[in-house]
């Protein structure tokens, strides 16, 4: 279960787009699993790799106010990339990034909640898009960060060695 879903909800979704951005050397499974859906269906592309750096990003960022990502595990380093972008995230709970309120969390990353959670975000006044989209690059502004990185790692290093010292004490002599 994972990003297989997106293909196969979107295609019934005429009136919404897709872009599927993967490496399609390593992901013959998945391209062949799901043709019918990525070559046959006109609302779904597929562009392969996307360097966040290069001019495909830039263009699918043009066209693109959300990212889907349902997998079950993983793609923290994509969505904060997209946070920052100012990209509305529908991404499975077990991605490991906060997106609330700015975003939705697939909990069951199923084929219908992945259509349910895509309406929704296109349902979205162009206010209220605007706000959500202004959140998430806020939010990564704020979290996302070398130094947010450098204070969460000082707190939790400083946190176990306290534990540490704490545990040392109680140790015989010579054993700490």
């Amino acid at each position: 279960m994972g990003r297989d879903i997106a293909p196969e909800a979107f295609a019934d979704m005429l009136d919404a787009h897709l872009t599927v951005c993967a490496p399609e050397s390593e992901e013959q499974g998945f391209a062949d699993a799901y043709c019918r859906e990525l070559l046959e269906t006109k609302n779904i592309r597929t562009v392969g790799w996307v360097d966040q750096h290069g001019v495909r990003f830039k263009e699918a960022l043009s066209e693109t106010g959300s990212l889907v990502y349902p997998p079950a595990s993983g793609g923290q380093s994509t969505s904060v990339v997209c946070l920052r972008a100012r990209l509305v995230l529908v991404v499975s709970a077990r991605s490991g990034v906060a997106v609330f309120p700015f975003g939705h969390v697939l909990t069951e990353c199923s084929v219908g909640e992945v259509r349910r959670e895509a309406r929704a975000v296109a349902s979205q006044s162009p206010r209220g898009f605007e706000a959500m989209s202004g959140a998430s690059w806020e939010y990564a502004r704020q979290q996302h960060t070398r130094e947010a990185f450098s204070r969460e790692y000082r707190r939790e290093v400083s946190e176990i060695l306290g534990w540490w010292a704490g545990k040392r004490e109680m140790l015989p002599s010579g054993m700490g």
